[in-house]
């Protein structure tokens, strides 16, 4: 990131800033989680589903933006709303909605929030 701030002053006390800011890192687009997922970690299969159903296409598109701190991670967040997060069920082999405050250690949830903003 790149930033150039310039200020000049006038005799009448007036200030005026001006700031630039331009990056080089492009931003990345929001995938929405239909159709075919692809795999970020090796030897797993997209196949992501909510343990309840209304929940399966937030699941997905969390899985589809990388809303998960590590492969392996039990805990999944939210894209769209950074209070809602899922617990991987290993009984029932869904991701179930987490009830009780956050998901997940302080670390994890603020690298996912970082990488949020790297979207467009």
């Amino acid at each position: 990131t790149t930033s150039t701030s310039t200020t000049s002053t006038s005799t009448t006390s007036t200030s005026t800033t001006t700031s630039t800011t331009t990056s080089s890192v492009p931003c990345r687009p929001v995938h929405d989680g239909t159709g075919d997922l692809k795999s970020f970690c090796p030897g797993e299969t997209p196949r992501a589903r909510g343990c309840n159903y209304s929940d399966t296409a937030k699941v997905r598109k969390a899985f589809a933006n990388f809303m998960f701190p590590y492969c392996g991670a039990t805990c999944l967040f939210d894209f769209d709303n950074s209070s809602i997060s899922f617990n991987w069920d290993p009984f029932d082999h869904c991701w179930r909605r987490h009830l009780e405050g956050p998901c997940g250690p302080p670390g994890e949830r603020a690298l996912v929030r970082k990488r949020r903003t790297l979207f467009c």
